[in-house]
Parts: C-alpha cells; sequence; structure tokens
C-alpha cells in the first residue's frame, strides 16, 4: 500500500469498487495502471486545503476579534466543504465522463462520489485539527484557539 493510499484505506466507507477505480484498475491490463492512480492527487491536495485554512486562522486572520472557539469551528468546517466538494468532484467527474473500467462502473455511482466526498472533508478536518494542536503556539493573536488554556482561565479570572 502507497504512503497517499494509507489514510483511503476505509474503503468500506465509501466502497471498494471505488477504492479499485482510484487506484487506478484496467480492464485491458488486468492490473493497476500507474497513469490512472488518483490517490497523490487527491492526497496532496486534501493537505493543502488544511494548511491553507490553517495559515489563513493562525497567521494570516491572526485578529484577536477572531481568537474564538466559534471561529476556529467556522474555518474548520469551510476546509471540511472545500475537501468534500474536491473529494465528490473528483469521482463525479469520472462518472460524468465514463472514465471508470467497464467492469467497476456498475458499481460506482453518485452515492459513492457522496460518501467519498465525506470521508475525505473527515480527513481534511483531522489534518487541521492536528495541525491546530501542533503548530498554533506560535500564532501572536490565536494560539489559545480553539480552547483557551487552564493557566490563562485562571490568570484571566484574577483580574476581574
Amino acid at each position: 500500500m502507497n504512503l497517499f493510499e494509507l489514510p483511503y484505506a476505509v474503503k468500506d466507507f465509501y466502497g471498494p469498487s471505488l477504492y479499485e477505480h482510484l487506484k487506478g484498475w484496467d480492464d485491458s491490463l488486468m492490473d493497476y495502471n500507474p497513469d490512472f492512480y488518483q490517490f497523490t492527487s487527491i492526497f496532496f491536495s486534501t493537505i493543502g486545503i488544511a494548511i491553507i485554512a490553517f495559515l489563513l486562522f493562525y497567521y494570516i486572520i491572526n485578529s484577536p476579534r477572531f481568537n474564538r472557539w466559534w471561529s476556529w469551528l467556522i474555518v474548520l468546517l469551510a476546509s471540511m466543504v472545500f475537501a468534500y466538494g474536491f473529494g465528490f468532484q473528483v469521482i463525479n467527474v469520472d462518472i460524468v465522463h465514463n472514465d471508470i473500467a467497464p467492469s467497476l462502473v456498475s458499481q460506482i455511482g453518485r452515492s459513492n462520489a457522496i460518501l467519498f466526498g465525506l470521508y475525505n472533508s473527515l480527513f481534511c478536518g483531522l489534518v487541521f485539527f492536528l495541525l491546530s494542536e501542533a503548530f498554533r503556539w506560535w500564532s501572536r493573536n490565536c494560539k489559545h484557539s480553539p480552547w483557551t488554556l487552564l493557566p490563562t482561565k485562571l490568570n484571566n479570572g484574577r483580574h476581574e
């Protein structure tokens, strides 16, 4: 298994046939065609969406007004919506253009595209969360988002 398909290994969520398609199954070769392998581009695009959302919240906007848990949640949900749209559209384009191997085409439908988009959005949300936990400390105004640290809450309580 390739590193780029590892996050998408729960193929029962969106369908094993779709997993085979994304891995590059080609009926004429009766094997996987590396030219049709799509996990690398999906992986990097999803990671890119999460990184852009992270940088946008913690380092570009970086406003004291935007330093709230609900602001962080808005950015998280927005990144998940973009990742959903991207994941759905990758599959939908293949369905519309009939770019699926004939042995798999009857087993892949719009519901698989919806589930793959949902799976991709959950993966993006996880990456955004992990980035937030690992690298938020260098942000000037948002380093305590999405939750304020206990010492900060205690210090703020003394000044009131």
